[in-house]
């Protein structure tokens, strides 16, 4: 069965305007184990939908492209349900990386920054 050009457009189309796994695969119910159970099932449903070797000859180059970023909205909900964050359609954020420990000279003396506090700490308490 061949993918029509329009249905391989609109798959690609919806997957460049998609922000977030969510908006390609829609919501999976259950458990970690369950979810990524669905998501398999929905990317093979989606792959034979534009699998290149399933393409007529001349759609070839844009069922590879669809099939590719199929992949990756593939790869991006598998991270996203590992970290138990599939369902909130917010775009993927990989864990920040652990601090690593910074030797600084100032004034001629070394420090070693071994952490980092986040915030607005030059904010004036008022008089």
């Amino acid at each position: 069965m061949f993918a029509t050009r329009s249905t391989l457009e609109a798959m690609a189309e919806h997957f460049e305007s998609a922000v977030c796994p969510e908006e390609v695969f829609g919501t999976l119910q259950g458990e970690v184990m369950a979810q990524l159970a669905a998501l398999k099932s929905l990317h093979r449903e989606l792959t034979r939908t534009c699998h290149p070797d399933l393409a007529l000859p001349t759609d070839k180059a844009l069922a590879t492209q669809v099939f590719q970023s199929l992949g990756k909205w593939d790869s991006v909900a598998r991270l996203k349900v590992e970290d138990n964050t599939y369902g909130d359609f917010l775009p993927y954020r990989a864990p920040a990386p652990p601090y690593q420990p910074v030797e600084l000279v100032v004034r001629g003396q070394k420090l070693k920054l071994t952490g980092f506090l986040a915030g607005d700490f030059c904010k004036r308490s008022p008089r």
